[in-house]
């Protein structure tokens, strides 16, 4: 990820792009930073630990200069980069977990957890307060990775 410093508002939506097989996007905050962002970063998950990689800062600065031109006189403020749950399918995972009573799961949004955001809310607010939500969730049950585990096999894994 990588902001400029404000500038003039002029980006009134967001700008979403392939490029090259990787998606770049570039939004203008109220404030008039500019956020653009193309990923991947490097990880070190035993250090719970994100890397920016200067060459990707680069490439997305460049990509985002040709798509915005108006960008090229502002500066780079900072970059960051962090640990993003992405799932195979890039679908989150929305429902109660069936190992443990009572939790709900929401994760691995893959990206989408702006997009998502506020319809995933009511989902969890309805799965929360009334135990059931209005709407289908069952594209986005964990166990469409894997078998269904019959309640047997969950007591077993339990008590293992």
């Amino acid at each position: 990820m990588v902001v400029s410093e404000p500038l003039p508002y002029r980006i009134r939506g967001t700008v979403d792009c392939e490029v090259g097989g990787r998606y770049l996007y570039i939004r203008q905050i109220p404030r008039g930073n500019v956020l653009f962002g193309r990923g991947p970063g490097r990880v070190d998950l035993e250090a719970e630990r994100a890397f920016v990689i200067p060459q990707n800062t680069f490439n997305a600065s460049n990509i985002a200069l040709g798509l915005v031109p108006f960008l090229k006189p502002y500066h780079i403020i900072r970059t960051w980069s962090g640990i993003e749950g992405k799932m195979p399918d890039s679908l989150p995972v929305l429902d109660f977990s069936p190992r443990v009573p009572g939790l709900i799961h929401a994760f691995g949004f893959s990206g989408h957890g702006f997009q998502l955001g506020p319809g995933t809310g009511a989902v969890l607010a309805e799965l929360a307060l009334d135990g059931r939500t209005g709407t289908n969730i069952v594209g986005f049950q964990i166990g469409r990775f894997a078998k269904e585990l019959t309640t047997q096999q969950l007591a077993e894994e339990r008590s293992a």
